[in-house]
This record gives structure tokens, C-alpha cells and sequence, in this order.
């Protein structure tokens, strides 16, 4: 799977099969609390039973996801989560 490139697209183990993953851009800069990361991946996810949801996420080269954005658009209620990386240790 790696490198990633623009265009990879996967389903992610386990019980999701409604879920496609897709590689957006490898090119994002993404600045969270532990720090800024250049040359980031952004995948989003696509669910077949639930259209309204949009789920993004962030990874940094030789660290991993740094930042997830969740976007619900059901019905009119929209809610948005962003969770990002606090801090990190590299062994």
C-alpha cells in the first residue's frame, strides 16, 4: 500500500463493507497542537448507507493519522468533530 498515491482506494478490514476509502491529495499541511506536518495524505471515506457523512482524515509521513474531520449533513442537523494529535513520542 505504500507509497500512496492520489486516486488509491480501499475497503478498510472488519465490519464496514459499505466503506470505501479514497487517497484525495498527498500534498495537504496540516497544523494541530503536537505540531505541522507537511506533505500529508487526506483520505476520505465514502459509506454507501449513510451519504451524509463525510469523513476525512489526515496522515503525516512517519508519524500516521494527525487529524480526523467528521461532517454530518442528515436531515439538515449538521455536526462537525475534528480530532487532532495533542503530542507524540518517537522511539
Amino acid at each position: 500500500m505504500l507509497p500512496i498515491t492520489v486516486g488509491d482506494t480501499w475497503t478498510p478490514n472488519g465490519d464496514e463493507p459499505n466503506i470505501t476509502r479514497e487517497v484525495v491529495s498527498v500534498s495537504e499541511t496540516v497544523t494541530v497542537p503536537a505540531g505541522t506536518w507537511e506533505s500529508c495524505a487526506l483520505v476520505s471515506d465514502t459509506d454507501s448507507e449513510n451519504p451524509d457523512l463525510a469523513y476525512d482524515f489526515y496522515l503525516a509521513p512517519g508519524i500516521g493519522p494527525v487529524l480526523y474531520d467528521i461532517i454530518d449533513l442528515e436531515e439538515l442537523n449538521i455536526w462537525e468533530i475534528e480530532i487532532s494529535l495533542m503530542a507524540y513520542v518517537i522511539n
